[in-house]
């Protein structure tokens, strides 16, 4: 495909070098016939593909020709005098959110780049290191049907041992919490009572959990983990108590549906050593990964939860919904994802959210 430099007119590839901006310059004047391939120099780079100084011909022949249709603009400003403006602020933004289909650029196959970020974040076994989020605005909440909020972070720090065959990935879950008062969720109560008991929205941690997984190495595209999990007595409320001081077990499955499906699934029990708190969690992942828009997929991923300290009636919580996302390749090894999405809990005891929006803001380091 590449074999020589010749003049622009006659080039087969044109190869750019720099930012999104220029990249767009680029689009405008070479489209019709021309194949174009970024190469990430400015500082965010959606559009280009990562810059390395070797393997420009094997990344070229790897990559994946899509169609681009550049938008352009005419105005008219004070003087009556017609400005052409080539590079419009809404495309950009079109293009970092992944709404269109019809625009984007070569990537490489086999993904590479945001795409080989996108299945790690998915994968809760994967060797990375990350800060994730996973964060709730819950509504028709407790006593009066208030907004409640939660936010949990999420640090993992995985560690390989190759002469040993597993990986150890410890993570721990920090959750931030805006409660009204009646509100139920799967992470704060003793004997399965809604909390706060107060008359005005309480804020403040609440107990921390860290997960110790091992998982050993293999071959298949299936793959496992398990190990116990602690919970710290980190509540700053006693309205925001959760397990307190508490130990339990959980395991991780993961796997490849399709080609572009993949499978996560976390389930775990929580028990504290006073014995009021006594709680499931089952955590079903499926992902749809847009082969045409490299880093974007389409997922549920939601808590479904059992608290067996709580009456019958107010035992499960069931969210039903979808969410949709991207991962941008930051350069240098590092990742953003963005998460957003709808759902409503189909089953859900006295004072839980009756629907809630779920977000999640990640960053996988190199």
């Amino acid at each position: 495909m590449l074999s020589t430099l010749v003049p622009v007119e006659e080039a087969e590839v044109i190869i750019v070098l720099g930012g999104d901006g220029f990249m767009l310059e680029s689009v405008h004047r070479f489209q019709g016939g021309h194949l174009v391939y970024g190469r990430n120099r400015g500082t965010i780079g959606f559009l280009m593909n990562e810059f390395k100084e070797d393997t420009l011909v094997e990344r070229i022949n790897a990559a994946r020709p899509q169609r681009l249709f550049p938008l352009q603009m005419t105005v008219t400003d004070s003087k009556e005098e017609r400005i052409m403006r080539k590079k419009i602020l809404s495309l950009f933004i079109l293009i970092a959110l992944a709404a269109p289909t019809t625009i984007s650029l070569a990537e490489e196959k086999g993904g590479g780049g945001a795409a080989e970020m996108a299945r790690k974040l998915q994968d809760p076994l994967a060797n990375i290191k990350a800060v994730m989020t996973d964060n709730t605005i819950g509504f028709n909440t407790g006593d009066d049907d208030g907004t409640s909020y939660g936010f949990q972070f999420q640090p993992v720090y995985a560690i390989d041992v190759p002469d040993k065959g597993f990986t150890f990935l410890p993570r721990a879950v920090i959750p931030i919490t805006g409660l009204e008062p009646g509100t139920k969720t799967r992470i704060t109560g003793e004997d399965g009572d809604p909390t706060p008991s107060g008359s005005s929205r309480v804020w403040g941690l609440g107990d921390s959990v860290l997960q110790l997984f091992f998982s050993p190495h293999t071959k298949s595209n299936w793959k496992f983990g398990v190990g116990p999990q602690f919970s710290l007595a980190t509540h700053t409320d006693s309205d925001l108590r959760g397990p307190d001081w508490g130990a339990g077990a959980a395991g991780v499955v993961v796997g490849n549906i399709t080609e572009n499906i993949s499978f996560a699934g976390i389930v775990g029990n929580l028990w504290s050593f006073d014995g009021n708190f006594n709680s499931a969690m089952i955590q079903p992942m499926f992902f749809y990964n847009f082969e045409s828009i490299p880093g974007a997929y389409l997922t549920y991923n939601a808590v479904i939860s059992a608290d067996w300290k709580a009456d019958s009636d107010d035992t499960w919580t069931v969210p039903l919904g979808l969410s949709i996302g991207r991962t941008f390749d930051m350069g240098k090894g590092n990742g953003l994802d963005l998460m957003i999405g709808p759902y409503y809990n189909v089953v859900r005891p006295d004072g839980a959210a009756d629907w809630m929006i779920r977000f999640g803001v990640s960053w996988i380091f190199p």
